[in-house]
């Protein structure tokens, strides 16, 4: 091999590490074991244990102990932060997401698609006291889990469906009741109504809607998501809350166009150059 091809491996075993370790946490305070995201990204404990200790020393990841579970550390937060500042859909949405919390009461979250995976961009809590707060802003996973997850996967052209699937493959080990099969029937039933709709799937007691924000081509770039607990998910309000997200979702899709002169995903990069350099002005709160 190479030398630049031996740079780049190291490279993507690096960053398939540093995924793992932020979406194999568990819970909001804790790590990652070395176990679990060596299995996840296919290396050996030894070599995964490697890339984790080069991660600490450039401080991109912290070990709880002498043999700890791992976290990601301030330096990706501050990476984040940088990020967060270039590109602002969050911005563009946040009145959306205000309405739908207001409406439903529940908590509502915005993800973007990056490539077979999402990450969650905001979340906005409602007034309902009993708080569903399945993601946290951060790495939301692959497509295969969650109810805007699954709304983005369901519009992916066929091929890339599977792909996602497959990916998914060893977040899927996680859940018992889960399986290709499944994922494949709620593709169908999400195409079908237009939005995903998961109850008690992943989380017990929980129920979850989701609505994709599509591109130009038709390609999901992005979902608006509801979570409640499920007997707060039925009958009219569940009809109520799907149609408020997929009203929102189209709204936003729209705006979203108009700004970016067709909502693509190169669209959305000249939307955060723009953003940046302060051109849009104040049309996130129009």
């Amino acid at each position: 091999m190479s030398q630049d091809g031996s740079a780049s491996r190291t490279i993507e075993r690096a960053a398939a590490v540093l995924k793992a370790v932020g979406m194999l946490r568990r819970g909001p305070t804790g790590g990652a074991r070395l176990t679990d995201v060596a299995e996840a990204v296919g290396l050996t404990k030894s070599t995964t244990h490697r890339i984790l200790n080069s991660l600490v020393q450039v401080g991109f990841v912290e070990q709880s102990g002498e043999r700890g579970s791992f976290h990601l550390a301030l330096g990706i937060y501050a990476l984040g932060a940088a990020a967060a500042h270039r590109f602002q859909l969050s911005d563009f949405a946040h009145p959306a997401m205000l309405r739908l919390a207001e409406r439903t009461g529940d908590t509502v979250y915005l993800l973007i698609r990056t490539g077979l995976e999402s990450v969650c961009v905001e979340r906005q809590e409602g007034a309902f006291p009993i708080k569903t707060l399945t993601l946290d802003v951060g790495p939301a996973g692959p497509l295969g889990l969650g109810a805007g997850n699954i709304a983005m996967l369901a519009f992916l052209p066929d091929e890339d469906v599977d792909h996602a699937i497959e990916a998914s493959e060893s977040s899927l080990a996680h859940y018992p009741d889960v399986d290709a099969t499944v994922l494949l029937d709620l593709v169908r039933t999400t195409r079908q109504q237009g939005y995903a709709y998961i109850e008690e799937l992943f989380i017990p007691g929980m129920t979850g809607i989701g609505v994709p924000i599509l591109g130009l081509d038709g390609v999901p770039v992005a979902a608006l998501s509801v979570a409640a607990i499920t007997n707060r998910m039925q009958g009219d309000r569940r009809a109520n809350t799907a149609a408020w997200l997929v009203a929102e979702a189209r709204n936003l899709e729209t705006r979203l166009g108009e700004i970016t002169g067709g909502l693509t995903e190169g669209g959305l990069r000249k939307l955060a150059v723009t953003r940046r350099s302060g051109t849009v002005g104040q049309a996130p709160g129009a």
